[in-house]
Parts: C-alpha cells; sequence; structure tokens
C-alpha cells in the first residue's frame, strides 16, 4: 500500500513557486509570469512575461502579513513591486522607472500549481508503470539526457538502457513502494523529489523487503510535461 509520510515544501503562506496572471497599467494588460522562492525574509527568483523571457529579481524581501517587494531591471527601466501575497494569490502595485519618468500599473497572479501534488502524482504514475511493466508508458517519464545513478547497478545514461535493465531485473521479480517524499521547487527549471521507498522482492513466492532506500529525482519542466534529468538510487 502506497504510503506517503512526509511532506516538506513552501506552506500557503510562503510565496515560493509558480506565479501567472497579469501586469496592467496605461490601459494595457500584459501577461506575467514569476517563480519565486522565499527563503525566510529572503525572495529571489525571476520575471517576465512567460517562463521563455525571465529577469533576475533583485532586492527581494518578504516582509510582515505577507508584504512583498522586489524588483526587476528591464533594459535601462527598472521595474519595483510591492505586492501582498495572500493564499495562492499575490496582487500589488508595480512602478516604472526610465529616464526619470515614472509608470504605474498593478500585478495580479496566481499560484499555478500544487508541486507537491504534481511530483507526487507522477512519481505514483512512473511507479505503478514499474510495477505493472508497462515499459513503454515508465520509459516515458525519462528524458533524453538522463543520468541514472545507482549504488549497486552504476551510471546508466539512456532510457533504452534504463528500460532494458527493468525489463530483465524488475518485471515479475520486484515492486516497488513509495515510504516518504520531500519535493523542493527549482525555479525556472522544474523540482526536486527526494526520500524513502521498499523494494519488496517476489521471486521466493512471497514479497520479501528490506530497510528503506533512498532516492533523488529531478525533473524539468517543459510546458505542461515533466520528465526525470537525473535519478540518483542509493542505500540499498
Amino acid at each position: 500500500m502506497l504510503s506517503i509520510c512526509l511532506f516538506a515544501i513552501a506552506a500557503a503562506s510562503d510565496a515560493t513557486g509558480t506565479w501567472k496572471g497579469t501586469l496592467s497599467g496605461d490601459g494595457r494588460e500584459n501577461s506575467a509570469h514569476l517563480i519565486l522562492k522565499q527563503e525566510g525574509k529572503l525572495l529571489t527568483g525571476s520575471g517576465g512575461p512567460d517562463e521563455g523571457e525571465q529577469r533576475a529579481i533583485r532586492n527581494g524581501v518578504v516582509g510582515d502579513n505577507g508584504a512583498l517587494s522586489f524588483e526587476i531591471e528591464q533594459g535601462n527601466a527598472v521595474m519595483k513591486f510591492t505586492a501582498r501575497l495572500d493564499g495562492d494569490s499575490i496582487t500589488g502595485e508595480v512602478s516604472r522607472e526610465q529616464d526619470g519618468k515614472i509608470n504605474k500599473g498593478t500585478l495580479n497572479v496566481k499560484r499555478s500549481q500544487d508541486l507537491v501534488k504534481t511530483i507526487t502524482a507522477l512519481d505514483a504514475a512512473v511507479f505503478a508503470a514499474y510495477n505493472a511493466c508497462d515499459l513503454p508508458k515508465f520509459g516515458s517519464y525519462f528524458a533524453s539526457g538522463i543520468e541514472f545513478y545507482h549504488d549497486k547497478g552504476g551510471l546508466m545514461n539512456t532510457v533504452d538502457g534504463i528500460v532494458e535493465a527493468t525489463r530483465n531485473n524488475i518485471c515479475g521479480k520486484v515492486r516497488r513502494e513509495l515510504v516518504s517524499i520531500e519535493v523542493y521547487p527549482i525555479p525556472g527549471y522544474g523540482a526536486m523529489e527526494t526520500g524513502l521507498h521498499k523494494f519488496y522482492n517476489r521471486s521466493s513466492g512471497k514479497e520479501e523487503t528490506g530497510p528503506p532506500a533512498k532516492f533523488f529525482h529531478i525533473w524539468q519542466q517543459k510546458g505542461e510535461e515533466w520528465k526525470m534529468t537525473r535519478v540518483v538510487s542509493f542505500a540499498h
């Protein structure tokens, strides 16, 4: 039975995450895309009109009661944001300073996804295919440049190699069960997943297992698609 006993990621009061919405001013409404990371009172990350056009945030500060302030340099202009975080929404004012002239606007963005749920669902899908020996589906979750490090099997760096090793060593012989999971964002890239899992040996006719092993996965997001680019499986 799948058991998840630990989630470690930004809570609703944390600004960490991907935010999408609008930036309005001068009678125009433009798209806004922020990728934020909060560490205590420090706010870092990037912002821009979309995922493909991002500029680094500077002077990012998290204040009391969800207050946020940060700047983004845009050519010879500086955009200064004074906003407030309320759960999964950020709203506030923006001033754009260029050549001594200031234009003002408003920011309205929402957290685009619950990263823990997304990665947990991906983990469940990957290993449901693994346990069922659905190899085409299992292989579809790995990026073409995958690097898979295993403390017993060494390095595999092709999807075909991983699939073939699973066919030969896992199918009908081993079942994987998640024990715990932690998920952390990688701004501008995707997410990292780490935790504990157990492998049950079925070869004796009954399932047998030892202590939990450890794992570390790097997920890359491109649009709506997520794929693993790095896998580390150890402490078996």
